[in-house]
């Protein structure tokens, strides 16, 4: 079940990791980036707590 979560995840996040992989918004990918990895952790421990 966990692992289903993790690929819908991936799957909608995908288009923003090539979006900001662009090297011309190199400083907007950086703080997307974070937001991306405390988003996904956020919703992780969510799952995992109920």
């Amino acid at each position: 079940f966990k692992l289903t979560i993790i690929r819908v995840i991936i799957k909608s996040i995908y288009p923003y990791i090539l979006i900001t992989s662009s090297p011309t918004i190199s400083y907007f990918s950086t703080i997307s980036r974070i937001v991306i990895i405390l988003w996904m952790a956020a919703i992780l421990r969510r799952s995992t707590i109920s």
